[in-house]
């Protein structure tokens, strides 16, 4: 019993996450976390069978808001998402 007390009261601490200023550790942390979620994307679209995606944007100028939006997911809501993306790219 006290071995069960001692790691449900044994939390593990870390360190709260901050903004990377090198660009090529940032782009890793980005390759890796957009792996990791598209592997949870993945699984639960196969275990509840419902389509998710999801939608990352990245800022810019607007001239270039073709390229700053990306759809992970299920496929067709992913074609849905990006042929609203490029209609909204083309009113502006």
């Amino acid at each position: 019993m006290a071995a069960a007390a001692a790691i449900a009261t044994g939390k593990k601490r870390k360190r709260p996450h901050s903004f990377e200023t090198n660009p090529s550790i940032r782009k890793r942390q980005q390759t890796r976390l957009l792996r990791k979620l598209k592997a949870t994307i993945e699984e639960y679209t196969t275990r509840v069978g419902q389509q998710a995606i999801v939608l990352c944007v990245t800022p810019g100028k607007p001239n270039q808001s073709a390229n700053s939006f990306k759809a992970f997911g299920s496929q067709p809501l992913e074609n849905v998402v990006g042929f609203v993306i490029h209609k909204f790219s083309l009113l502006f």
